[in-house]
């Protein structure tokens, strides 16, 4: 994706999110693809221990990453 481009899609990326299943007890992080239409999983890491309900992300542009 081009810094500050206004032709840009607006959905360009991934959602990243984590799930927990309650009856196998299986938590997973999951990374998507935005600009699929039935937002193709192109990562699924299996997590060691549950991620605490109401934890949250941010949003972050590459330009705040490229600060760190």
């Amino acid at each position: 994706m081009a810094k500050n481009n206004l032709e840009d899609e607006e959905d360009d990326g991934y959602v990243m999110l984590y799930v927990h299943n309650e009856k196998t007890g299986e938590s997973n992080f999951l990374v998507m693809d935005a600009t699929s239409p039935n937002l193709d999983i192109v990562a699924n890491v299996k997590l060691p221990r549950r991620v605490p309900y109401g934890f949250h992300g941010i949003f972050v542009r590459e330009s705040d990453l490229n600060k760190l």
